[in-house]
């Protein structure tokens, strides 16, 4: 009797029509009494459906019938013996017609995916990226919300709130506003500013972008400038490349970088000056790093003895931070605590020296980071748990359980306080989980999206790779799981490779619109969300790399949190046997189209995060972006052919320098066992991952301590992982120490919460090693660094830092410091001179204003200031 494997081919000449009476009964008798045969025959007569509605789509049929003909009638001219059946003929040509039509519609797909990839060149006035607040008016009248996919049609009429920054990216084109204004599109690139004060950047392409306000017209392509209406006059700014200026009176001027004019409305009068002008685009990408060397440069020019003479040296290198000011000889200064050998006259070398020093403060590899508490998830005997994902409160971790040889598993969710009691949110879909995909959380913190395999995983030609995305509710009483859907195509043929399929998914809670990235055709897909996960509706997605497969195969990456970077795992050259990890800069580029995505790994703005020939995988970036996180499997024994064999691997968490430029060497945290598919907490400062030690397989969360060497006559800085910093100046101390800082799990774990009190929230303890008992010379600077999910509701104006007073330990206290609140950029900063547990929380008194507070109501996004300086600035 044939084997099911020796049927395969007579099951093939079943669906296409050729075989005769006797094998056709007797193969339906088999396939009566086998499954197996009974679902290749149902996808091979979907195959063959697919590829014939595709084919009769795409190309014309007939024009195929007819070169069979004219082959057949070649043919019968041939010398050939005349026994030869026509029928084999005929059916040899109709097998040689259709291999070329499969590999002319596959030759058609493969062009229209790489060709069509950057859709932001193609989708004219469809807004990709938004601030919330913007609303446009409905054809009623009547204000409504602007969403991502909006079109811009003519005569859609913008308003931005007031006392806010509003962005808005669209064709490439970017709008940014400070405070109210409104804007009406008037055509394909074309805007009119009503009133208001409008900043724009451009792409370069050949049909220019231009903005009028009153009867003065600014045309752009490549430039960035601002625009803005007085009740009598215009004012253009151009703060890069250059601008066409067409004035009231028809003439046109061209204004280069640095150049403003203003134009009076009634006498067309033409001023025109030269001033420093600021972009505001290239201020709202400040990093977390690059505001913290702004605060330290401030803080130690405190300790210049000529203050007057340190700002004309920095008047005379243009403004330059105080940083630069030490690689200049004359710049150099004397602290309060520190006296060179030679005074007044310093050596080349020693200001080389300590200028090093002061840039290195600011390297990621200056800080120490190791584990610190640990907690185990509680799991069901002999399951481990894979992905964890934290949610965007930080409140949530969703996992896939699964038992260790297992591909599928169950999606569940536990909540971080309550680490015994994790649920099952799978639904029907239970046990059907692909457990090698990872999992992620929706925008609101409502739903989980996690693979499912839809079809038999593996047959005789290897992995089929059937799987699809569903959106599942955190509470399954909420309402039945739906399907992700997809602005790709997906291709339903079952093939080795994941080619044509949307997997990986990851979803960012981003300032300008949430997105989710994932994986497809071998490259790494963005797809805006809506805030349940789904994809928002009409709108395309888009590649974030334009890499052939075959040279660069992407399996999954994620965003940093504020969406300029993004991480992913690829695999050069299709060996499955090394996987690397990367790092893209300039995403926002290339969403809102003014980049082309990178076509190899050769393109300046990606980096290899570690180069080794080990197994690796990304885990996510530092809340302040400094850092990136992945694992690596260290004696290479990983095989991807056998993903759940763990057993002779040893995967080590590592994190490295994310900033722009050389990678620099990795860090590894050596523990125990395995650890695996990680990811810090949305603060930064924890840690999520699976840990296997032979015998176990286990979710662990664990807190990180972060640790910097402190120069007692220069000061240092120590930054943790959120951004949360602190600052200390020359001489604060008689001698060098170490300075710790920890994150707990929960305050009520640390401190005792007083009754009735406002909430306290990102508690901090700081601790000194090499101090017995500290001298504090001069203050240091605490910056806390706090999240959106944090302060929601309540008055960031009011905030203010506690320290933990429990020298009595019968009656300790929370203590107030006040602080300055910078809400723009989630931070409050306050002077201590102690080593102690902070934490941030409302006054506890209504209306009490400490000094150095700011109070402010509302979240303000006002980042840039005036575009436009004068000459003193």
């Amino acid at each position: 009797m044939p084997s099911c494997n020796e049927r395969i081919y007579r099951i093939h000449r079943l669906v296409e029509g050729e075989l005769g009476p006797d094998e056709t009964s007797r193969l339906n008798e088999h396939l009566a009494g086998c499954p197996s045969c009974s679902e290749q025959v149902r996808e091979f007569s979907q195959m063959k459906t697919l590829i014939e509605e595709s084919l009769a789509s795409k190309f014309v049929l007939p024009a195929v019938d007819e070169l069979v003909a004219g082959c057949e009638s070649r043919v019968r001219h041939r010398i050939w013996p005349k026994r030869v059946e026509r029928g084999l003929f005929k059916r040899a040509l109709i097998v040689a017609a259709a291999c070329l039509a499969v590999i002319l519609l596959t030759g058609y797909i493969s062009g229209r995916i790489y060709f069509r990839k950057t859709f932001s060149y193609q989708l004219s006035s469809m807004v990709i990226r938004c601030s919330d607040g913007i609303e446009k008016m409905s054809p009623d009248g009547k204000w409504e919300k602007l969403h991502v996919g909006d079109r811009l049609r003519k005569g859609t009429v913008l308003r931005t709130p007031a006392g806010a920054q509003s962005f808005i990216s669209f064709d490439g084109i970017r709008l940014l506003t400070e405070g109210e204004a409104q804007i009406e599109a008037e055509g394909s690139r074309s805007l009119s500013l009503k009133e208001g004060t409008l900043f724009v950047a451009t792409a370069e392409r050949k049909k220019s972008a231009s903005v009028s306000s009153a009867k003065v017209v600014v045309q752009s392509s490549g430039g960035a400038f601002g625009i803005g209406r007085s009740p009598d006059a215009t004012t253009i700014a151009v703060a890069a490349g250059h601008v066409k200026l067409t004035a009231p009176d028809g003439k046109t001027h061209k204004l280069a970088e640095n150049q403003v004019a203003t134009l009076r409305d009634r006498t067309s009068a033409f001023e025109l000056a030269s001033a420093k002008v600021l972009d505001p685009f290239a201020r709202y990408r400040e990093t977390v790093i690059e505001r913290i060397k702004q605060r330290f440069a401030k803080i130690m020019s405190r300790y210049v003895p000529n203050y007057q003479f340190t700002r004309r040296m920095m008047n005379r290198l243009d403004g330059s931070s105080i940083l630069g000011m030490w690689a200049q000889p004359k710049g150099m200064f004397q602290f309060a605590s520190y006296t060179p050998a030679a005074p007044l006259r310093y050596a080349q070398a020693d200001m080389r020296a300590i200028s090093e020093y002061y840039e290195s403060l600011f390297v990621p590899s200056n800080r120490s980071i190791s584990i610190g508490k640990e907690k185990i998830v509680s799991l069901d005997p002999g399951t481990g748990a894979g992905f964890p994902r934290w949610s965007s409160d930080g409140s949530m971790i969703a996992f896939i359980e699964t038992h260790l040889m297992a591909l599928t598993g169950i999606a569940r969710v536990v909540r971080v306080d309550d680490l015994e009691n994790p649920w099952d949110v799978s639904q029907e879909w239970s046990n059907s989980v692909r457990s090698m995909f990872p999992l992620t959380w929706t925008p609101d913190d409502r739903h989980v999206l996690f693979q499912v395999e839809t079809g038999q995983m593996w047959d005789e030609r290897g992995p089929t790779n059937n799987v699809k995305i569903k959106i599942a509710p955190v509470d399954p009483g909420e309402g039945p799981l739906v399907d992700f859907d997809s602005p790709f195509r997906d291709i339903p043929l079952p093939l080795p490779l994941p080619v044509g399929k949307t997997i990986s998914p990851g979803i960012a809670k981003l300032p300008y619109g949430d997105a989710m990235v994932c994986s497809n055709w071998g490259n790494l897909a963005y797809i805006p969300v809506e805030s349940d996960g789904q994809a928002v509706p009409a709108v395309p997605g888009l590649f974030l790399t334009n890499f052939n497969p075959r040279e660069m195969f992407v399996m999954g990456g994620g965003l940093s949190p504020s969406g300029i970077y993004a991480d992913f795992t690829g695999v050069a050259g299709l060996n499955f046997s090394q996987m690397g990890t990367y790092i893209l800069y300039g995403v926002e580029d290339i969403i809102d189209g003014f980049t082309q995505p990178p076509r190899s790994l050769n393109d300046p703005r990606i980096k290899r995060i570690a180069p080794s020939t080990n197994m690796q995988f990304t885990g996510g970036f530092s809340f302040d972006e400094s850092l990136v996180f992945f694992h690596e499997d260290v004696n290479h024994a990983f095989n991807a052919f056998y993903p759940t064999n763990i057993y002779p691997c040893d995967f080590d968490v590592f994190y490295a320098n994310a900033l722009p430029g050389e990678p620099g060497k990795p860090t590894q945290i050596h523990l125990p066992g395995n650890q695996m598919f990680m990811q810090p907490s949305p603060e930064g400062n924890r840690l999520a991952y699976s840990n296997f030690d032979g015998d176990n397989l286990e979710l662990r969360v664990v807190s990180f301590d972060i640790e910097a060497d402190i120069d007692a006559d220069l000061g240092g800085v120590l930054i943790d992982n959120s951004g949360t910093n602190l600052i200390v100046p020359p001489g604060a101390f008689e001698r060098d120490f170490k300075v710790k800082i920890s994150t707990p799990f929960s305050i009520g774990e640390e401190a005792e919460m007083p009754e009735g009190e406002s909430r306290f929230f990102a508690m901090r303890l700081l601790d000194a090693q090499g101090l017995e008992k500290p001298k504090f010379i001069e203050p240091m600077t605490l910056t806390i660094r706090y999240t959106d999910d944090e302060v929601s509701g309540l008055d960031e104006g009011m905030l203010e830092i506690y320290y933990y007073d429990d020298i009595d330990a019968a009656n300790p206290k929370w203590v107030p410091l006040g602080g300055t609140v910078d809400p723009e950029h989630n931070e409050i900063t306050v002077e201590i001179r102690h080593f102690s547990k902070f934490s941030v929380g409302q006054k506890a008194t209504a209306g009490l204003n400490h000094k150095g507070s700011q109070t402010r109501g509302a979240k303000s996004a006002a980042k840039n200031r005036p575009a436009v300086t004068n000459g003193a600035n």
